[in-house]
């Protein structure tokens, strides 16, 4: 028979009930981790007590230099930025955000300024808990350049407008692609744009885009496309990446695992092609005539031209 354990024995560690204080330390601690977020806690004299946090890196601040300096200057603030009045309010009781860019690095970011109270709820110093922010304002960029991209070449109706992964994975695609290749757009997204394209022809484009990688401009290529009925439409495709960056244009390329996301825009050439084989055939049917008709000469030539057909004009 077992003994019973005496009351107020502690209990094994990891077997008790997680308390507040101990949710609060593991929280913090993997905020502090983050490579983005930097925490300074400051006094009335807007100098700094305590820093914290990897995001000091990004700022151009390290923990232990920081005490004792004043907090503008541990944040990056630039001294224009007219900051004072948003760390004093922090002091005051009140809870403000501001954004600017880190004088050091021109990092993009947010920071929170908020009062420290004590035991008693007095304000007793203000928390300034900063997040670099660069990462989401590039983002932003990246989808104002996509949509710029979509109204210029969806204002022209004839023109599929095409949004892809960095692997080639259509991530969207505009709605006047069904009266170019019979598709819905449904039907297409999710799927590697390289699917429509004929296999003879994938060789090409990839040569295409390397030398654009290469020479860091946008890259065109003309290129048979699959309709949905089965026959093939000629497209001539424009590509330009999100970013605008060349590096970041290496899409259906090796090793273009961390190309960024690209937009396509491609207008049928179909019309055009056959217009040019058209022209070429005429052309070969012109100098196969003409080629019969000096043939013809030569032959009436040397029998003595009786009905005059060596002065006949010259084909043009």
């Amino acid at each position: 028979m077992s003994t019973p354990e005496p009351a107020g024995t502690p209990e094994p560690a990891g077997t008790g009930p997680l308390r507040q204080r101990d949710i609060e330390r593991g929280v913090r601690a993997a905020l502090l981790r983050l490579p983005h977020v930097a925490v300074a806690v400051y006094d009335h004299d807007l100098r700094i007590v305590h820093a914290d946090g990897a995001g000091l890196e990004r700022l151009g601040r390290d923990p232990v230099g920081a005490l004792g300096r004043p907090v503008a200057d541990v944040l990056a603030l630039d001294a224009g930025h007219g900051s004072t009045p948003a760390l004093r309010a922090a002091l005051g009781g009140e809870t403000t955000v501001i954004a600017y860019r880190a004088s050091m690095s021109d990092a993009a970011v947010e920071a929170e300024l908020s009062p420290v109270r004590d035991a008693e709820g007095r304000v007793v110093g203000g928390l300034a808990c900063a997040v670099d922010v660069s990462e989401r304002e590039d983002a932003r960029r990246a989808l104002r350049r996509i949509e710029r991209e979509h109204r210029l070449a969806v204002e022209d109706g004839s023109d599929v407008v095409t949004v892809c992964a960095p692997d080639g994975t259509v991530r969207w695609i505009s709605p006047c692609v069904r009266a170019v290749l019979g598709w819905r757009p449904e039907q297409l997204v999710g799927r590697p744009q390289r699917e429509l394209l004929h296999p003879d022809d994938l060789a090409d484009v990839r040569r295409v885009l390397v030398a654009a990688v290469l020479a860091g401009r946008p890259a065109t290529w003309t290129a048979r496309h699959r309709h949905r009925h089965g026959h093939w439409v000629w497209c001539e495709t424009r590509l330009r990446s999100a970013t605008g960056r060349a590096d970041e244009q290496r899409v259906m390329a090796p090793g273009a695992a961390d190309a960024g996301t690209f937009v396509t825009v491609s207008r049928d050439v179909t019309a055009d092609r056959e217009r040019v084989a058209a022209l070429r055939a005429l052309r070969a049917e012109r100098d196969a005539l003409a080629a019969e008709v000096a043939a013809l000469r030569v032959r009436v030539s040397s029998d003595g031209d009786p009905d005059g057909l060596a002065r006949s004009p010259t084909v043009p």
